[in-house]
């Protein structure tokens, strides 16, 4: 398991603050405030013997023993990664991080000659080239190092090295829900209940998924009951493709051809594989230096990117998607004083992918739910960005006696991003030949002066005889067995859509949108509109909206029924108000609408929050009045996130109805070491063991803490990143544990399950006061009988340690000059929080 571990070593500087106190520690300290770090203490400036004094551990905060200790790595303020790094002494008797040639190289530090081929010599940055810098801070075990742009190796925003990425451990796991639900209303009483269950197990990189859910329900008519599987599939994560390959219950994506639920396999790009600046669409700027530059990258007035380059032709490729829409300025600082710049369009599609990059999906197999009707398809999807300006998008859907072809493109223009497609399917039905195309366009704009954000999509459908496969799969089925095929998509003639966002500055938030859809025969036509406004005065947000709402002939879609609803015209308006109720970021949030329509008025007023100490218990309190029925309601929900489950209840009542509900969800992981409840766990999770820690806090587990076994569950990682796990020990339950390490960092493969192990200390804290007549070395290391480090000497000829045993032996010092202390913990005082004891070295 690649976990990159947070160091132990940082034992000597806890010890520092129990022990160094008083009068002696605050000498020290300002004498060291006193002189700049280039000058040193002179020992015998104190009382005594300077041979008895240890200095460099206490007027250095950042000092550590000679050794091999993991550490954070920061380039130039950013987070590279966690390394075993060496320190040694160097010439001037400092301690040092020293790096071998490999770590270089990792490091992505160019050096101009290769110092060693022998990964055993440990270089020191800075004797290798001046212009490289290092610093270590002790307290937090990082080394940040400043390297001048000209000396790194160019690599991608959000890189992480292949090597650290974690497929995870074998475990079985689920995440598990419930509901029951209770109404009565009229007189009439009606139970509900719900179940799910999402399964998984990972072997490697192989992971089964399963997915199932149960339903009951029972009134005065009856009852019944209803078990599924839904889901069964088997997934790999292919890093050398940067695809997933997926086998067994699976969805085509629907972004050329309708959506398909089949059972089958599927392989395609994933781009989560990649760094975060290499995900989504974003330009590559190339440019000229005549010396070495500073480039700037400015979006919207916005700085997104800075880096500098060396004299000459520069390509920069590795921008964060942060906005499809908005042209960049890219601003050339030469070394010289000379600045120069040049604007480069940004505008794109969804559709739209990185110059150079290369898409794919490949999927085959049987389509569900048309039971002995020929069903099996085949899908290819490809996409390929030409350069800034084209996209090009191709695909083929094949099934029996069915053909589909599609060819589209994206161009990138100064008037913005215009998106074309065409379709043509061929498909055979009740031996009737049916040939039609689809065409489409797309377009999206942000008129920078203004601020404006124009998307515009319409569809036409250029004959009824267009057919995707599912409705051809069901028309199929409805002649066979004299049914009527009812969907969306069937017969659709045209779709029109349209989105305009407009920013007012301070004055708020101004949007329009809306959508036509037109059928071929009796079904008329859909429509929908909506305007809309919102703004925040200090923190008061409100907003006001209008929609009108008009369906034609409805059914219900990718079903076999001749039931269809009359068609509906509704006009609505709304204004809400929403404010919080304090001055912190917990204080309950009050909010109130209201809304009226063409024949009803209604009106809602809602108070929620957060209590506890972790804020692990949400409540939300409602009234609500209905004009119409001249009614009014009430209701109230709770919601408690707990370490090892969720559970949620409500009760609402108005007129003529009551109800109520209890909940509950979370998550069960079964492991090497037994089974962990805990919140319910995302697609890549992970479990925390730390041994003896029980209640100690998961820093982002949703409330999650160690449980009496030693375990508990982080329930969502980000795949293909770094992710900082932590513990909070201040509330341990046993007194005699303590944790050696408080923060791992992980990079998980997707779907994978990681076990991360945080080291603990068992033992007794115990403060020895030596007898005067046995001087000792202040800041001396003591050793237990194994030669590890577990305490120092502090002022006083006093010793702090924490012991397994409650007898044994210790040593102070290392060399011909060390001394033994016998020590034996009464039991009376075994659950102390300090044990005070007296010692003699011998």
């Amino acid at each position: 398991m690649k976990v990159i571990e947070k160091s132990t070593a940082q034992l000597n500087k806890r010890i520092k603050v129990v022990l160094l106190i008083g009068s002696f520690s605050l000498f020290i300290q300002s004498m060291t405030s006193a002189f700049a770090d280039d000058y040193e203490f002179d020992p015998s400036l104190l009382l005594g013997n300077k041979n008895n004094i240890n200095i460099n551990q206490l007027h250095d905060s950042n000092y550590v023993e000679p050794g091999d200790y993991d550490v954070d790595i920061y380039i130039n303020n950013r987070f590279f990664e966690r390394k075993t790094v060496r320190f040694q002494l160097n010439d001037k008797g400092k301690v040092t991080p020293c790096f071998n040639q490999q770590q270089i190289d990792e490091m992505g530090i160019l050096l101009e000659n290769e110092i060693s081929q022998d990964n055993s010599q440990c270089l020191v940055l800075n004797q290798i080239n001046t212009n490289i810098v290092d610093s270590f801070d002790a307290s937090n075990f990082r080394i940040m190092i400043a390297v001048p742009q000209i000396l790194l190796k160019r690599r991608p925003q959000g890189y992480v090295n292949e090597d650290d990425l974690d497929a995870g451990n074998t475990m079985l796991f689920t995440n598990y829900s419930g509901n029951y639900y209770k109404n009565k209303s009229n007189g009439q009483t009606s139970d509900y209940g719900f179940g799910s269950v999402n399964m998984g197990v990972n072997l490697g990189t192989w992971q089964f998924r399963q997915q199932a859910s149960y339903s009951y329900n029972s009134s005065k008519s009856g009852s019944n009951s209803d078990f599924n599987w839904i889901r069964t599939y088997l997934q790999k994560p292919l890093l050398t493709l940067k695809s997933m390959l997926v086998v067994g219950d699976i969805y085509t994506t629907g972004a050329q051809f309708s959506s398909l639920a089949f059972k089958g396999i599927q392989l395609m790009s994933d781009e989560r594989m990649l760094p975060d600046s290499q995900k989504g669409y974003a330009p590559i700027i190339r440019g000229i230096a005549t010396t070495t530059a500073r480039v700037v990258i400015k979006q919207n007035g916005t700085e997104i990117y800075q880096t500098t380059v060396s004299p000459g032709q520069f390509e920069i490729n590795d921008l964060y998607p942060t906005s499809y829409e908005g042209d960049l300025l890219v601003e050339i600082n030469e070394s010289n004083g000379k600045v120069s710049s040049f604007t480069v369009p940004f505008t794109a599609l969804p559709e739209s992918v990185r110059a150079g990059r290369f898409k794919y999906n490949f999927t085959a197999g049987e389509v569900n739910n048309f039971g002995s009707e020929n069903s099996y398809f085949s899908d290819v999807a490809l996409q390929y960005g030409v350069n800034n300006t084209v996209t090009l998008n191709t695909g083929m859907r094949v099934g029996h006696q069915y053909q589909a072809v599609f060819v589209g493109s994206v161009i990138a223009t100064k008037l913005g991003a215009i998106g074309f497609n065409s379709a043509f399917s061929n498909a055979e039905v009740g031996g009737n030949n049916y040939q039609g195309g689809r065409l489409g366009i797309s377009y999206s704009r942000t008129f920078s002066p203004t601020n404006t954000v124009i998307t515009l999509a319409g569809y036409k459908y250029s004959t009824e005889n267009f057919r995707e496969y599912n409705d051809v799969l069901g028309l199929r089925k409805s002649v066979s067995n004299d049914m009527e095929w009812n969907s969306n998509s069937y017969n659709q003639e045209s779709q029109f859509t349209l989105s305009v966002n407009q920013s007012l500055d301070k004055w708020g938030q101004l949007y329009i949108s809306g959508s036509i859809s037109n059928y071929y025969g009796n079904k008329g036509h859909d429509a929908q509109y909506q305007i809309g406004y919102s703004n925040t005065y200090k923190d008061i947000a409100y907003s006001l909206a209008y929609s009108r709402q008009k369906t034609g002939q409805m059914t219900a879609n990718n079903t076999f029924t001749s039931i269809t609803t009359d068609p509906i015209s509704e006009d609505m308006v709304m204004l809400s108000v929403s404010m919080p109720l304090g001055r912190s970021d917990y204080s309950p949030m009050l909010s109130l609408s209201s809304s009226h329509s063409s024949d009803d008025s209604s009106y809602q007023t809602n108070l929620s929050g957060l209590l506890g100490e972790d804020k692990t218990l949400s409540y939300s309190v409602n009234a609500d009045y209905d004009t119409q029925n001249r009614a009014v309601g009430s209701g109230l929900h709770l919601i408690k996130q707990l370490p090892f489950t969720t559970l949620s209840g409500s009760i609402s009542n108005g007129k003529r109805y009551t109800q109520g509900s209890v909940g509950i969800q979370g998550a069960l992981v079964a492991h090497s070491g037994g089974v962990t409840l805990g919140p319910r766990i995302s697609d890549s999770f992970a479990l925390v063991e730390a041994k003896g820690a029980s209640g100690a806090r998961v820093s982002n587990g949703m409330g999650a803490r160690i449980d009496p076994f030693g375990y508990a569950i982080v329930p969502s990682l980000v795949p293909y990143q770094y992710n900082n796990v932590s513990l909070d020990g201040k509330n341990i339950r046993n007194n005699n544990i303590e944790l050696l390490e408080n923060t791992k960092q992980i990079a998980p493969y997707s779907g994978s399950s990681t076990k991360i192990v945080f080291k603990t200390q068992v033992g007794y804290p115990v403060l020895i006061s030596v007898k005067p007549e046995s001087p000792l070395v202040l800041g001396e290391n003591v050793y237990d009988k194994d030669r590890h480090i577990v305490g120092m000497v502090g002022q006083s000829n006093q010793i702090y340690v924490r012991v397994e045993n409650r007898k044994g032996t210790l040593t102070v010092g290392k060399d011909e000059d060390s001394c033994q202390i016998d020590y034996s913990i009464p039991e009376e005082k075994e659950a102390d929080k300090l044990i005070l004891l007296s010692g003699q070295c011998l």
